[in-house]
Parts: C-alpha cells; sequence; structure tokens
C-alpha cells in the first residue's frame, strides 16, 4: 500500500511538471470581453454604440483601430457572466440586436478569460443599400 502511494505521488508529480514545461514564462493578460463590428459594405464605422442588456445594462466601449472596430467590457467593470441582449448601432446602419453569452473559459497555464460569443456583429446599411 506504501509503495503503491509514492508511486501514485510520482507519477502525479511527473506529469504536472511535465504540463508546466509547456507554459510560458510569464502569462499575458487577458483581452477584456469584446466584439468586432462590421457593416455589409466592409467599412470600419465611426459613432458605434453597443449595449449590453442582462443581469446589469453596460455601455460598451468602441474604438476603430487596424481596420475593424472593437467594442470592449469596460476595464473598470466587473465581468459578470450570462445571457445579454446585445444592440450595437452606427451612424447610417441599422440598429442590430442579438442575444450574446458571457462567460468564462479556462486555459491550460494562464488562468481564465472571459469572451462573449457570438463575438461578431455586421450592421447594414440603415437605407436598405438603395441610393
Amino acid at each position: 500500500m506504501r509503495i503503491a502511494s509514492v508511486l501514485l505521488v510520482l507519477l502525479f508529480s511527473l506529469g504536472f511538471t511535465a504540463c508546466q514545461q509547456d507554459c510560458p514564462g510569464a502569462c499575458p493578460a487577458a483581452p477584456p470581453p469584446h466584439v468586432v463590428v462590421m457593416t455589409e459594405s466592409s467599412t470600419v464605422t465611426a459613432g458605434v454604440q453597443a449595449t449590453l442588456t442582462g443581469s446589469e445594462t453596460l455601455n460598451l466601449q468602441c474604438e476603430k483601430s487596424s481596420g475593424t472596430t472593437t467594442c470592449s467590457w469596460p476595464v473598470a467593470s466587473p465581468v459578470i457572466t450570462g445571457t445579454y441582449s446585445l444592440q450595437v448601432s452606427a451612424p447610417g446602419e441599422q440598429t442590430t440586436t442579438i442575444q450574446v453569452e458571457v462567460a468564462t473559459h479556462g486555459q491550460v497555464c494562464c488562468g481564465s478569460y472571459d469572451a462573449i460569443s457570438p463575438s461578431a456583429v455586421t450592421l447594414s446599411p440603415s437605407d436598405g443599400g438603395s441610393d
């Protein structure tokens, strides 16, 4: 019985050490939960507003960068997981409302991170595309 216990401890510690060797020395900070906002014409839209409504109402912080508009959970607000209604609007585009899930996901080495799913919204022109 004692030999079996020692072998079990050795096998566990070897497995744990092997897992830790695959991890980076320092883990990067996880980005806040966010959604990418696109338009049917693939243009980057200015003035995007995104609001989550569920267990709380939260205005996401939207900014244009690298050819996309990204709306992120405010860093100062704690992430509360659950089902939300996401309403996205922009000048010249139809307001779009979809249901999203905010959830915490695990990572092998660097702890957990929060995400919004689905993580992309496409807006349609408000005039239906006609001139």
